[in-house]
């Protein structure tokens, strides 16, 4: 489990704008198979739509890493 003090990193604004719509898209697929939707048809675009979601969260998660990493760098006392 994450502590969430030890993942601070500041995103970009893309990452951001990422995260608000994976949210919103994930709102949204839960309020159509809520509604019962998906009882009496077929969603084809359900898989398209969920690997559209974990890119977003891989490009967010990359640049989360890639913080962390430039973070616990030993800084060079010269």
């Amino acid at each position: 489990m994450c502590q969430p003090e030890s993942i601070r990193a500041e995103i970009s604004f893309e990452s951001h704008c990422r995260l608000i719509r994976a949210r919103e898209v994930a709102a949204n697929i839960y309020k159509y198979l809520e509604g019962g939707e998906a009882t009496f048809r077929p969603i084809p675009w359900l898989p398209e739509i969920l690997d559209y979601l974990c890119k977003d969260i891989d490009v967010i998660l990359h640049e989360i890493d890639e913080w962390e990493f430039r973070n616990s760098q030993p800084t060079n006392m010269a």
